[in-house]
């Protein structure tokens, strides 16, 4: 169950799209943060951005989630109502299965490579999140879902503090051998 999204006021909505990137109809508009799944307050209560982006367009649901098309993006920070459908956890899980190719580098919104996770993974031991995300031009939420295994958990394994002097000396990842989940 959902917290039950208010009447939105011509304000609120303006409010809520100033925090968007808005592109083109068919591109991501992501969510102007630095973490993945907005959160928007209204009226003191926090909401999902993806929930109030579709309550713009007067699709709202106590009950159901809001869902990436997975035909259109697999882009957790897009809110573009174009992109968002709404749908159960069952569909969920399967569009989790048709948008299993498109997992770390080759999904088109990645800016990190297989090869930089380990090393980031290693820095994480001696370095701050904020620190490491400036190395890599991310923000220090992703540094924390990484490490932490909530993202890019096919990628197994740390790197050698020789890839990692490497990588410091040169800004570029060592290409290595990763072990991957299947």
């Amino acid at each position: 169950m959902y917290n039950t999204i208010p009447e939105l006021t011509p304000e609120t909505i303006a409010r809520f799209w100033n925090n968007v990137e808005i592109k083109g109809a068919n591109d991501c508009w992501n969510w102007k943060s630095t973490c993945n799944y907005g959160r928007f307050r209204i009226n003191s209560k926090c909401y999902y951005a993806h929930r109030i982006a579709l309550a713009t367009i007067g699709l709202k649901s106590d009950v159901l989630m809001v869902l990436h098309d997975p035909l259109k993006c697999n882009n957790p920070r897009c809110v573009n109502p174009n992109h968002l459908r709404l749908g159960t956890s069952l569909q969920n899980g399967r569009d989790k299965i048709t948008v299993g190719n498109l997992q770390g580098s080759k999904n088109s919104q990645a800016t990190l490579l297989e090869s930089d996770i380990p090393i980031i993974r290693l820095l994480a031991n001696t370095m701050s999140n904020v620190k490491i995300a400036k190395l890599f031009n991310i923000g220090p939420c992703a540094i924390s879902q990484i490490k932490r295994h909530i993202t890019w958990k096919h990628v197994i394994g740390v790197a050698t503090d020789a890839e990692v002097a490497e990588f410091l000396r040169t800004g570029t990842s060592v290409p290595f051998v990763l072990d991957f989940q299947i």
